[in-house]
């Protein structure tokens, strides 16, 4: 009996430490403050992928749902303030809220990037205009900054093209001879633009007037397994998304690794397949918790 229950005790050990995650994984520098599922109406979110904020907002794209859904925070307290429901056939991934309250959605399903104004009305999409070589652009992802210029993740052409808010082309930037897959970008407030490898778990970045981009970091697969999205803070801080490990491993400006965040899990506070991170000023984090059907919101302890 007494090997029985020895075994026994050595099974729940063990699954106590797969349960808990990466070993390096830590979420102590942060608290969670809430936890959306729904719109307050009856209608849960279902694969949530995307979301983006700015100050007091947050938008969710709400992916198997097709819509976007609009939330305003107040002493920790989520209120729907719009939903804006989509074609059916649209599939609303990552989301940025743009210069002037713009909403830009990436359409996962027809590689394309959607405009609305800040009253949640469509008028178009992103076209690029002038763009030299391959003059197609099917963009993986996208990005844009304060100024409102855009910035597509061309797979196919090899580069990350930047448009002016019209759609004007402004320039473009050559990935580097060899990489795996990219699979995101983040722009920082310096203008400097990451490049996400998911299959090297590795980081490249160009500077504001390169036209190629060169190694930010080496391969990081001692710690992260296969990241798939990517963001910079006010700080300088790179957050990048793995979402096989379920983990947020954060990086210095200079590319060296400082910690990683969170485990994987059911409960609040965990996470279980996440996409689209944002970072807000820094302090705050909202999470798309997709495989949860949920969004979180961390805040950094003092």
């Amino acid at each position: 009996m007494a090997r029985i229950s020895l075994i026994k005790l050595v099974w729940a050990l063990l699954f106590a430490v797969l349960a808990a995650g990466p070993a390096w994984a830590q979420s102590g520098s942060y608290r969670h403050e809430i936890t959306i599922y729904d719109d307050t109406k009856g209608t849960s979110l279902s694969g949530p992928a995307g979301v983006g904020c700015d100050g007091d907002r947050i938008v969710v794209a709400d992916t198997l749902n097709s819509r976007l859904v609009l939330y305003t925070s107040k002493n920790d307290m989520m209120s729907v303030t719009q939903e804006i429901k989509l074609a059916r056939q649209v599939r609303p991934t990552t989301v940025q809220i743009g210069a002037g309250g713009d909403l830009l959605v990436y359409d996962s399903r027809a590689k394309e990037v959607l405009r609305f104004n800040a009253a949640g009305n469509r008028f178009g999409k992103v076209e690029p205009e002038n763009v030299p070589g391959n003059s197609r652009v099917i963009p993986k992802s996208f990005r844009t900054d304060g100024s409102g210029a855009i910035y597509l993740l061309d797979v196919f052409g090899r580069r990350v093209v930047v448009l002016e808010r019209t759609g004007a082309y402004r320039k473009q930037v050559a990935f580097p001879r060899e990489f795996g897959f990219f699979s995101d970008l983040a722009v920082d407030d310096r203008g400097r633009i990451f490049l996400l490898d998911s299959v090297r778990s590795q980081v490249f970045v160009a500077a504001p007037k390169a036209d190629v981009f060169t190694s930010l970091t080496k391969g990081m697969k001692e710690v992260m397994s296969y990241p798939t999205h990517i963001e910079v803070d006010s700080r300088g801080l790179i957050y990048v998304v793995d979402e096989e490990t379920s983990t947020i491993g954060v990086l210095r400006g200079d590319g060296s690794f400082k910690k990683s965040l969170f485990n994987r899990g059911r409960k609040e506070g965990l996470l279980y397949y996440p996409s689209q991170i944002c970072v807000g000023d820094g302090s705050r984090i909202v999470i798309a918790d997709r495989d949860n059907n949920r969004v979180q919101v961390f805040v950094e302890k003092e």
